[in-house]
């Protein structure tokens, strides 16, 4: 009984003593640390954020959220800023295709990650395995983080084409990945060679799915 009570109390304080403002799409350490415009943030004292005066705030780790002290202009100026930050993250769409020709095997995978997050499949039956990590730029590209695992070799490389456009890595037996890159239904050579001999192929297209 006694556990309860301090809980209800606890709960009280904290919706007596500031405004509750749920974050719900990001994290509300992020969020506080945007506000804060600083490295380092001691959280039990709070923030002031220049971009709301009048204000101070204080996280509420254990409801994901943050409890806000301050004049009435002030918490709704705040409002509007932390809106700009407790956005859900940019999707970005995947096709991928990995194959052996050697052996006949081919498997693909379409699946919609956050921006800037790695998605990574793979088959320990061919011993293949792919980690492709996409990240949007503001021009309209995007640069592919690719990790390539096959018969024990890791190989790593970075790709940035347009959205929309198709990547081809070829991972030789030995020796660096190349790859070219498709638009248009034209392929157009980017780096190096193209290997005579290649252990794997990896097909690859990123697009943002409208929102």
């Amino acid at each position: 009984m006694i556990l309860i009570a301090a809980g209800l109390a606890a709960s009280m304080w904290v919706q007596s003593d500031g405004v509750k403002v749920p974050i719900r799409n990001v994290s509300a350490r992020y969020v506080l640390l945007q506000l804060a415009q600083k490295p380092n943030v001691d959280f039990a004292q709070g923030v002031e954020s220049v971009m709301a005066p009048g204000v101070r705030v204080f996280l509420d780790p254990q409801r994901n959220g943050l409890v806000v002290k301050g004049t009435e202009t002030g918490l709704r100026d705040l409002q509007h800023v932390i809106n700009l930050f407790d956005v859900k993250p940019m999707g970005v769409h995947l096709e991928i295709t990995g194959s052996v020709p050697d052996i006949g095997f081919e498997r693909t995978s379409k699946v919609t990650v956050s921006n800037n997050t790695a998605f990574r499949f793979e088959d320990t039956m061919v011993d293949l395995g792919l980690s492709v990590r996409p990240r949007v730029n503001a021009d309209q590209t995007v640069t592919l983080f690719f990790e390539v695992t096959r018969q024990g070799k890791q190989i790593t490389t970075v790709v940035r084409v347009l959205l929309d456009e198709w990547v081809r890595l070829f991972v030789p037996r030995d020796g660096p990945i190349t790859y070219e890159s498709n638009k248009a239904l034209e392929w157009v050579l980017k780096k190096g060679p193209r290997p005579t001999e290649q252990d794997a192929v990896i097909l690859v297209r990123a697009t943002v799915p409208e929102r």
